[in-house]
């Protein structure tokens, strides 16, 4: 430990001049790498006069495209009140659910009733048929 102490009093002054280097260098890349507040208002006031010199060359042509946009968008939101009118009157889940139980028990009375008319007609088929050979037959 006291050879390490040693070496290290005997290269303090290296390591200070290294240190101080080092720090130097640091503080000047910091210095290059941002950018002061001077220039940094200096490069925002000329981004701002280009931006307007393009809007006073564009400028027409942004307000047809705005115009045209804004168009569309009505256009879009009439289509839109249209189909929201449109599905108001649709039915519902539910009403759709009432009317399938509802075909359904008239299908059932239809079956009922053409179950009913079809033994009414063969029972009007045998009288017929009954009164056809009674007419038939002669007489004795």
């Amino acid at each position: 430990m006291p050879e390490t102490l040693a070496a290290v009093l005997k290269l303090w002054p290296i390591l200070v001049v290294l240190a101080s280097i080092f720090s130097s260098w640091a503080l000047w890349s910091a210095k290059k790498q941002f950018v002061s507040k001077d220039e940094a208002v200096k490069q925002d006031e000329k981004h701002i006069a280009l931006l307007n010199q393009r809007s006073e060359l564009f400028g027409g042509k942004l307000d047809c495209l705005r115009d045209k946009t804004d168009h569309r968008m009505d256009v879009m939101e009439k289509d839109i009140a249209v189909i929201h009118s449109r599905l108001e009157g649709l039915p519902t889940k539910d009403d759709m659910h009432r009317i399938e139980i509802a075909v359904g028990k008239v299908g059932g009375e239809f079956q009922a009733r053409a179950a009913s008319q079809e033994a009414s007609l063969k029972a009007l088929e045998r009288n017929m048929h009954l009164l056809l050979k009674c007419q038939m037959e002669p007489e004795s």
